[in-house]
């Protein structure tokens, strides 16, 4: 079930850049004079929030985050233990 988040996650990136590859593309061959003009930045936004809530995605779902939650709680064992030994004498 964890790799179908991960693939998504890598979907999710993908057609973010793939939204903002097509809007610069379109952007560049419409004329901009008179009747033609187009106003494409609420694609980039969208095009960016999506390939942003991809690399969250695969931020929250990779072994690295899981590692630092684990390293990050045996250093405060590690330090309440210390300070308990400290506390004693």
């Amino acid at each position: 079930m964890k790799q179908i988040n991960v693939i998504f996650s890598y979907i999710f990136i993908i057609v973010g850049a793939c939204i903002i590859t097509s809007s610069k593309i379109a952007e560049q061959l419409v004329p901009r004079n008179g009747f033609y003009d187009v106003d494409l930045s609420l694609n980039y936004w969208i095009g960016a929030l999506i390939a942003v809530l991809g690399m969250a995605g695969l931020i929250i779902n990779s072994k690295f985050y899981e590692n630092y939650v684990k390293e990050v709680d045996l250093r405060k064992r590690e330090f309440e233990e210390k300070n308990k030994l400290d506390n004693t004498q």
